[in-house]
């Protein structure tokens, strides 16, 4: 009953928080994001990246049951 609401809210609430992190970038004078790592920060990185991706286990959504 309340999914459509719940889907909506939760694509507005989405784009509030992106526009938020926009506007704050364009008033900082488009600031360019890039930035140079050392090996050692790339060599972290990855190593956190593996580490997410061995403790993701993708569980099955509940879904309704549809006539056919």
């Amino acid at each position: 009953m309340l999914d459509r609401m719940f889907d909506c809210r939760m694509c507005a609430s989405s784009i509030g928080i992106g526009s938020f992190w926009y506007l704050a970038w364009v008033e900082e004078g488009k600031p360019i994001l890039e930035m140079e790592l050392d090996d050692s920060q790339k060599k972290l990185i990855e190593q956190e990246r593996k580490s997410l991706e061995a403790e993701y286990q993708p569980r099955p959504l509940p879904s309704r049951e549809h006539a056919e």
